[in-house]
């Protein structure tokens, strides 16, 4: 049985490192640098939670198969329909409603909703704020009982939960905190200073502009960000999509990148949708390369390429990646540099100024969130929580 503490992400530290970004892709100019802004939504009535989660299957399978698992963790209070809401279907589905240990928990069978076909689904409320929720395919209300019993929350719910003792003929294979999805979905939005990324990463980020300094309609943007390596296990990356409000849709291409594991992730719908690779530096952190908008044809070379990382001549302690060399953390005052040089650190941050012709009224980053998710999924029934949907081929297409 495969314990937690031994599941490998995809690198080992426990915060993100400052970057130094050079030679980013020709035609593209560099609009944001500096931390992430994003917070994870929580226990949110119109927009829902973003769940961290932890994948288990049986021996030797994978999160494709039958048998797969997935842990997470919502809030409720917030809710206007409370525990309920948060349960898969809701309103259109009523779940069994049990207690377990004294806590209430709500089971719904697999089925369908107006939302869609949707999978097992159990929360239970493990406090004021804080349900955890067990889904898989087809399971029984025993069956998600067993390994909700067996889940233990972290004080910090951006993190994914553990799962120390698993059930028997479960193992973990798995994790994504929270901000992971968040940073993946996330782009630069025109007339928005928000950092794309989430609140612990460290992220620059290039888009194509006009004349006059405003954002190209149609093109697309190119996200650079680290995450803490411990953030992340590539097999987690498709239920951590599955699992933002509303769903992402999103197939998950295992591949090598100079030696080390890396996944090519595309995902979105129609006008809104990304290509990213996911892998870690040699420092041990996560990286995050993520391209969003209407040219993602021509983004598939150099985003998939094999080049994505490689060794930097210059020091061992140093490395580049599409332009991205990761260094020492830079001290003093960020500032737009020559040569398309950007520095993505800790004190400080670039911020593009818009043009006169650029959109005057800038957003909040949950109004970047909520101008985003609107405008991809409305319509949408918020208690869709389905089984991921997703797909694992065999081979990267060129």
């Amino acid at each position: 049985m495969l314990c937690q503490d031994t599941v490998p992400t995809v690198g080992t530290t426990t915060a993100s490192s400052p970057f130094v970004v050079e030679d980013p892709p020709e035609g593209y100019q560099l609009v944001l640098a500096g931390r992430g802004d994003i917070r994870q939504s929580w226990s949110s009535d119109s927009f829902g939670d973003d769940e961290p989660v932890t994948v288990l299957v049986p021996p030797g399978g994978d999160i494709a198969g039958k048998g797969a698992v997935t842990v997470s963790l919502t809030g409720y209070a917030g809710f206007q329909g409370g525990l309920e809401q948060a349960a898969v279907g809701y309103p259109a589905v009523q779940p069994e409603e049990f207690e377990i240990d004294g806590q209430r928990a709500l089971y719904t069978p697999p089925g369908v909703s107006p939302a869609g076909p949707h999978g097992a689904d159990l929360v239970v409320a493990v406090g004021e704020d804080l349900a955890v929720r067990v889904g898989s395919a087809d399971g029984s209300r025993e069956e998600l009982a067993d390994v909700a019993q067996r889940v233990s929350p972290q004080a910090d719910h951006l993190v994914a939960p553990k799962v120390p003792d698993p059930a028997d003929g479960l193992e973990v294979i798995g994790s994504a905190d929270a901000d992971v999805a968040i940073t993946l979905w996330a782009r630069p939005q025109p007339g928005s200073d928000a950092m794309p990324a989430g609140a612990r990463a460290h992220t620059a980020a290039w888009s194509r502009l006009d004349t006059d300094g405003a954002r190209i309609s149609g093109t697309s943007a190119i996200t650079v960000s680290t995450l803490p390596g411990t953030a992340v296990s590539l097999d987690a990356l498709d239920a951590a999509l599955a699992l933002r409000p509303y769903g992402v849709a999103a197939t998950v291409q295992e591949v090598s990148v100079r030696g080390r594991p890396a996944a090519v992730v595309d995902g979105g719908e129609d006008a809104i949708r990304f290509r990213a690779v996911v892998t870690a530096t040699p420092g041990g952190d996560a990286l995050l390369v993520v391209a969003s908008g209407g040219e993602l044809r021509l983004m598939n070379r150099r985003v998939a390429s094999s080049e994505l990382v490689r060794p930097s001549a210059a020091s061992p302690t140093t490395w580049t990646s599409v332009g991205v060399r990761l260094a020492q953390p830079v001290e003093g005052r960020l500032r737009l540099v020559p040569a398309r040089r950007a520095y993505a650190t800790d004190s400080s941050s670039v911020r593009a100024a818009p043009s006169d012709q650029a959109v005057a009224k800038r957003s909040s980053p949950n109004d970047e969130r909520r101008a985003t998710t609107a405008a991809a999924y409305s319509g949408r029934s918020m208690g869709g929580r389905g089984w991921p949907m997703s797909s694992r081929p065999a081979s990267l297409a060129a």
